[in-house]
């Protein structure tokens, strides 16, 4: 059994765990894991996944997140993407997830639980119940699959009434299989070796958007293979949309013709940073350093981001009266409102950061917790870095 490292160059061909091989089958036995650091674990390798229960258990979800994601080709020909999540309002762990499933293709990536899973302390005494591994599986941010195969999936926000955008309640009724917008992630990245097998699967589904009951969020999937070939799918209208090529998007619609009708989104300040600095990545290593700077969390210090922080609240707010009532991408871009949108900023830091991390992690509280990893199509690996210790650093091979 390998040890947990840090920042080590050997590459994780074994699971880290203390324990056996473990499926999703038993519903009596809590699965025990491994801590790889504060609110950090990884599961044993899932060898049954009850598919069923999953994706009825997982029209129960939803979640939102400030999540940046962007892809190159590099100068040797691997294709690379770049992927951040940030999530500040819960104390639950993220987790690492390899599977390995008798008909599908092994995976690994990271999954999060905020809606039903016990915080991180009672996670590290207590194990994972089998209702809450059924969220983490059909909620797992991003896959990388043994054929190197790679998708991830970013949020988009629910749309205003007078957008005339429809909430996104299943592209296709009449499949056979029908799940949230989230799931997508683990269903294609189980089945299918390349981009276009993905994009010929997904038709045959009824995917919709993660639903509150009163509104119901869109989102972008990042795809891309060991040929190079990428793009973004987006769900909105009803529809999935292919952006052949797309190489960059965070939390508003990308889709030149849905960009102009969408009233809500954020993200612009991050996505522009990405596309100004890819040039200048030519390595690994050098992904992970331009993810760092797109960490949602500086949304909260406005004066310290290396991102617009005032283009981050697009279409936010109803201050902007003399000018339609919401804040446009074309308004983030004319800093005309500033001022006013740094003071919302300020106002948001002063209730979210009074306290310590430590001081909110003694109390139980909301935290922030945010990862990012860093996938290779061709050499099929995740490397995964997370906030609290930039050193720690995992590096999975499928």
């Amino acid at each position: 059994m390998k040890k947990i490292y840090k920042k080590a160059s050997l590459l994780a061909g074994l699971i880290v765990f203390a324990g056996s091989i473990a499926g999703c089958g038993n519903t009596n036995t809590n699965l025990e894991g491994k801590v790889l650091g504060d609110y950090v674990i990884e599961l044993p390798t899932i060898t049954s996944i009850d598919y069923e229960a999953g994706l009825k258990k997982n029209k129960e979800l939803f979640g939102k997140f400030g999540c940046s994601t962007i892809a190159k080709v590099l100068g040797d020909g691997d294709m690379v993407i770049g992927r951040s999540f940030d999530l500040y309002y819960s104390n639950n762990p993220a987790y690492v997830i390899r599977t390995d499933v008798q008909g599908y293709y092994k995976t690994v990536g990271v999954a999060y639980n905020t809606f039903d899973g016990k915080d991180f302390k009672t996670i590290k005494e207590n194990g994972v119940t089998y209702d809450e591994l059924l969220t983490l599986l059909f909620f797992t941010e991003d896959v990388i699959n043994e054929k190197g195969f790679y998708i991830e999936g970013n949020m988009r926000p629910a749309q205003f009434e007078d957008s005339g955008i429809k909430p996104s309640t299943g592209t296709n009724p009449n499949a056979k299989v029908s799940l949230s917008f989230p799931a997508v992630v683990r269903y294609l990245g189980e089945r299918c070796a390349t981009v276009d097998e993905a994009l010929e699967l997904v038709k045959t589904l009824n995917v919709y958007g993660m639903n509150t009951g009163e509104v119901s969020w869109g989102g972008g999937l990042l795809l891309a293979d060991e040929s190079g070939r990428h793009g973004i799918l987006e769900l909105i209208d009803n529809k999935l949309i292919w952006n052949e090529g797309a190489s960059c998007h965070t939390n508003y619609y990308i889709n030149d013709e849905y960009q102009e009708k969408a009233q809500n989104g954020n993200g612009l300040g991050r996505y522009e940073l990405l596309l100004e600095n890819i040039d200048g990545v030519t390595n690994e290593k050098e992904m992970a350093e331009l993810m760092k700077d797109v960490r949602y969390s500086q949304f909260f210090y406005p004066y310290e981001a290396k991102f617009n922080v005032v283009s981050e609240a697009c279409g936010e707010g109803d201050l902007y009266k003399d000018l339609g009532g919401r804040l446009t991408l074309d308004m983030c871009r004319s800093h005309k409102y500033d001022e006013q949108v740094l003071a919302i900023l300020e106002e948001m830091q002063s209730k979210q950061r009074v306290k310590t991390i430590q001081q909110l992690r003694d109390e139980q509280s909301d935290w922030l917790s945010v990862w990012q990893t860093v996938a290779n199509c061709n050499k099929r690996t995740l490397s995964v870095t997370f906030f609290e210790d930039d050193t720690l650093t995992f590096d999975y091979k499928v």
